[in-house]
């Protein structure tokens, strides 16, 4: 899944900065969360080549799922907070995926994890906090 690592992934990450509404580049969010919804396609052809599912990669538990549900989680909530939105209209399969791996009882408690924690953080950068992510 060197996809989301290097190609999906750094799109959201270079948002950390604008998470804070004093340091916020709206032109930015719209420019980062464009080129994530367009490469958001790239899973959805991966899902049309492997297909079948109920996990990314087919029958098999794959590195995908511990990869991409906390991404689209995280980019989910940032979304909410910059005021835009993941694009899955144009990417069935791959929000279909999403909504089944998000009940998976392996995944399951890891998101709700992951979603006290974001959104913990997402508060503490409205706040002005810095980190070494945010730089």
């Amino acid at each position: 899944m060197i996809i989301i690592i290097t190609i999906i992934e750094p799109q959201i990450r270079s948002l950390f900065i604008d998470m804070d509404p004093n340091k916020r580049n709206n032109d930015k969010v719209v420019e980062k969360f464009t080129l994530f919804n367009n490469r958001l396609q790239l899973l959805e052809r991966i899902l049309d080549e492997e297909g079948g599912g109920p996990f990314f990669m087919n029958d098999c538990f794959s590195v995908a799922e511990c990869i991409l549900p906390p991404t689209l989680l995280m980019t989910e909530l940032m979304a909410e907070e910059l005021g835009t939105k993941i694009n899955f209209d144009e990417n069935i399969k791959l929000k279909k995926w999403y909504e089944e791996i998000k009940t998976n009882p392996i995944v399951a408690p890891i998101l709700q994890k992951a979603t006290v924690a974001t959104i913990e953080w997402i508060s503490k950068k409205k706040g002005g906090a810095v980190s070494k992510c945010s730089l």
